[in-house]
């Protein structure tokens, strides 16, 4: 998860996935949650520790 502590992860989550979603399973809940950390958190967040870029961003920079 790098520098951010698990609960400002979960905050952000809330915030922006899940208090606008109803989720019919627990499977579905899962997905969409996955998607989420998957595609957006971990790739397109900008980060401090890579000059508030995100980690795409970044690494097109080192090409």
């Amino acid at each position: 998860m790098g520098q951010r502590d698990d609960g400002e992860l979960l905050g952000t989550l809330k915030t922006e996935l899940v208090n606008n979603e109803y989720y019919v399973t627990r499977q579905v809940a899962h997905r969409s949650i996955f998607a989420y950390i998957e595609v957006f958190d971990n790739r397109k967040r900008l980060h401090s520790t890579l000059g508030y870029q995100s980690p795409e961003a970044f690494e097109v920079g080192l090409n």
